[in-house]
């Protein structure tokens, strides 16, 4: 089964570790949970120009009942995001201002935990939960970087912040997924074709290692719980 123990409840608000902190680091797998806003976390993109073909994906758990206008999970600025609209779906889409792209009436603003993923194949955005792709579409056409940065829980250029936890965020250079999947079930390991993969199993302060590139995901009012979405 799946584990879910928090450190500090309730959700938009577990703890983190402060600088006056001197205890041992926290042991075990983690995620990194957003309050809302100002939450964010923030990284330098891998490359300077989007690849030909790319997936974004994430463990997303969000809070319900959210008074929200859009909930966004993986934005990498002026190219293409991977987000929860209000109305219930879950899209990946372009970041201009008509956000077009697919997306698929699952909403996962329900506590529970759920794997989604977006890709974009050079042709055809499609996009995922919880293994079953649900939409694609060839209405949005990644755009050009505006600055150079991945935002995660936050997109500032629209002003939405994400209220919950993400882990196990991963940004690849392919299509990892065609078609219906089987839900992973262990932690993703680095290959050729990983941007960015941030296990975030720190468990306290403001960074977080990005397994694929060695730099550093900035972390800004983020909160720490302790949790797992794999089978244990």
């Amino acid at each position: 089964m799946r584990h879910l123990v928090f450190l500090c409840l309730p959700l938009a608000f577990a703890c983190s570790a402060g600088d006056g902190d001197t205890g041992p680091a926290p042991e075990g797998p983690h995620a990194i949970a957003f309050d809302g806003g100002p939450s964010c976390a923030v990284a330098e993109a891998a490359v300077d120009e989007p690849p030909a073909a790319f997936t974004f994906e994430a463990w997303v758990k969000a809070d319900p009942g959210v008074d929200y206008t859009g909930h966004p999970f993986v934005v990498w600025e002026g190219v293409a995001a991977l987000w929860q609209t209000e109305d219930g779906f879950v899209v990946m889409t372009d970041t201009s201002g008509e956000v077009a792209g697919a997306s698929y009436p699952a909403d996962v603003m329900d506590q529970g935990l759920h794997h989604v993923a977006g890709t974009w194949d050079g042709s055809v955005m499609s996009v995922y939960v919880d293994g079953v792709r649900g939409g694609f579409s060839s209405a949005g056409v990644p755009g050009t970087p505006t600055d150079g940065t991945v935002h995660l829980g936050c997109w500032p250029a629209q002003g939405w912040n994400h209220q919950g936890t993400l882990d196990e965020i991963r940004l690849s250079s392919s299509v990892r997924y065609t078609d219906d999947y089987v839900v992973p079930t262990v932690a993703f390991t680095e290959d050729a074709a990983t941007l960015h993969l941030w296990h975030v199993d720190e468990g306290e302060g403001t960074t977080s290692a990005d397994a694929a590139t060695g730099g550093s995901l900035a972390l800004t009012d983020i909160g720490w719980v302790s949790t797992s979405p794999f089978d244990e």
